[in-house]
């Protein structure tokens, strides 16, 4: 069972990723969130850090390790939005900002159930909900 959801969630973000890149036949319709260069680095950084956690879970969920389940994804979770700059925030559009919260909170709704004892069907629910969510996201905005 695993290992099809693990394949499921594989096969999300390489269609995620093709379905969501700008497209080079027509317009890129995506809403722009327009970013100095150190912004967008930071803003990629942040995006980079919850994929990680992504493939850490994965990778615990593997080997039934659900106290490293928590532990990625508790780093993904609100603790991370204390983390940003005000001058960053500011320029973030409120649909960016409540998207990204629902993120997070789903990071720390991942640990919470990994630490009250979830078993990985409930896991990777929950994680198929995230990845919703990066997706939604990826659709919706784009850096500039």
């Amino acid at each position: 069972m695993f290992n099809r959801a693990a394949l499921f969630l594989a096969l999300t973000f390489s269609f995620a990723t093709m379905a969501t890149a700008p497209s080079t036949a027509g317009s890129d319709d995506r809403a722009l969130l327009v970013l100095n260069a150190a912004e967008a680095t930071e803003v990629r950084s942040e995006m980079r850090k919850l994929l990680e956690s992504v493939s850490e879970i994965l990778s615990a969920l593997n080997k039934k390790n659900m106290a490293a389940v928590e532990k990625a994804a508790r780093k993904s979770g609100m603790v991370m939005v204390g983390q940003v700059e005000v001058s960053l925030k500011e320029k973030l559009t409120p649909t960016f900002m409540k998207l990204g919260k629902s993120v997070h909170v789903g990071f720390d709704q991942i640990a919470d159930a990994a630490r009250d004892g979830a078993n990985q069907d409930k896991i990777i629910n929950l994680l198929s909900e995230q990845t919703n969510r990066c997706t939604t996201c990826h659709a919706s905005f784009g850096i500039k």
